[in-house]
């Protein structure tokens, strides 16, 4: 059951426009439809909202009311190339000029990335933990031209990647999600078998169902 006081609490923090509170609600209330349903099923959908909106922010909500409400405590950001994916580590870190974690009403989540998911952190079950990666990171490959992610890792015990698809909470925000429908691209976020996959992007893919696209806000 949607719970209106936090979700309105997060909203208010995070100073969220109109168009994004739309999207953070469509998908809340998306989330508690599939939930109701018990379905093993990839519950995947679509947020089509245009550059500039704020993709950030919504994510940002969508975590924070997750945690707070679900106890939800792994989450993975999917981006499309390096620069957005440090630009995206920066809007989660402290005393960065672009950071959004002073303005959750949760402890920020814990940042794990390409540099440091060796740590004991990454299997830590009391602490909420955001890992950023480029989707070319989490692709699969062997021999001499084996991702990092998909070598056994000693801290571990098993690849990352292994241990993520073994996560029964992980949420993924696959950000410029039509970029993502090709082969290896599309395994290597759809393997890891996610509790629900959110794709936020401002122009969907043509492959994409329209069913999945559970909100639209175009300029």
């Amino acid at each position: 059951m949607l719970k209106q006081v936090i979700l309105y609490n997060i909203a208010k923090k995070l100073e969220l426009r109109e168009p994004n509170q739309q999207a953070f609600q469509a998908l809340l209330n998306h989330y508690y439809q599939t939930k109701s349903q018990n379905s093993e099923k990839l519950s995947e959908c679509i947020l089509s909202v245009a550059t500039g909106v704020g993709k950030t922010y919504i994510m940002a909500a969508i975590l924070n009311y997750l945690v707070e409400t679900e106890k939800i405590t792994n989450f993975l950001i999917v981006a499309p190339g390096k620069i957005i994916r440090e630009k995206t580590i920066n809007n989660f870190s402290l005393n960065k000029p672009s950071s959004l974690a002073d303005k959750l009403t949760i402890k920020p989540p814990h940042i794990i990335d390409i540099k440091n998911f060796h740590t004991t952190k990454t299997t830590d079950k009391n602490s909420v933990k955001l890992f950023i990666f480029t989707v070319q990171s989490l692709t699969q490959a062997k021999g001499k031209t084996a991702r990092k992610t998909s070598n056994y890792d000693e801290v571990l015990g098993k690849s990352l990647r292994e241990h993520l698809s073994k996560l029964d909470d992980l949420v993924i925000f696959a950000d410029e999600h039509h970029l993502y429908y090709g082969e290896k691209f599309s395994e290597a976020i759809r393997e890891l078998k996610p509790k629900i996959l959110i794709g936020l992007t401002g122009t969907p893919h043509e492959k994409t169902p329209t069913k999945e696209i559970i909100f639209e806000y175009p300029l």
